[in-house]
């Protein structure tokens, strides 16, 4: 427990480790316990998603568009930097290859640069009605690496609960 991270690390993350988080001995890096965990809901295919659950579903970006909710107009794409401390709207339209959900972020209009169309993710939040149309709300985000990536991988990124550490 007293030996030193970079006897086990190598000393470039080792120093890493000290410098960022305090942490020189494998004792400490042990006891560098998460702040708190973030809950997610259980990985769902899109046709078993129930209004209220907490869910967790695994799609493709379809379609991304990012409106005023003073003005109510549609932002083109290559403007939205501009409207990153204005109220705004960005829905996000994932598919399954089957059925399409929708997603709502507000005062996120920089994520219409990173949830471009084709965008591989996991995306959760409660599961909401909205003018007859199922969707998450405010729902959080895991970009996938388009790599080919097993389900055994996808299940383990969308585990229910991932700790959230101080740094």
């Amino acid at each position: 427990m007293d030996r030193k991270l970079r006897d086990f690390l190598g000393a470039r993350t080792a120093k890493t480790f000290a410098d960022v988080l305090g942490l020189e001995t494998v004792g400490e890096l042990l006891r560098h316990y998460p702040r708190r965990y973030l809950k997610k809901g259980e990985l769902t295919p899109f046709d078993e998603l129930e209004v209220g659950d907490q869910a967790t579903v695994n799609g493709r970006v379809k379609k991304v568009t990012v409106r005023s909710l003073d003005t109510k107009a549609e932002i083109p794409l290559t403007e939205v930097q501009k409207w990153a401390r204005r109220k705004t709207l960005t829905k996000v339209v994932v598919t399954d290859g089957r059925r399409d959900l929708e997603l709502a972020f507000f005062n996120h209009p920089w994520l219409a640069t990173k949830l471009t169309p084709g965008t591989h993710a996991l995306f959760w939040g409660e599961v909401t009605m909205f003018r007859d149309i199922m969707q998450l709300k405010s729902p959080g985000t895991e970009i996938l690496d388009d790599e080919d990536l097993s389900e055994a991988e996808i299940q383990r990124r969308a585990r229910p609960f991932r700790p959230l550490y101080p740094a």
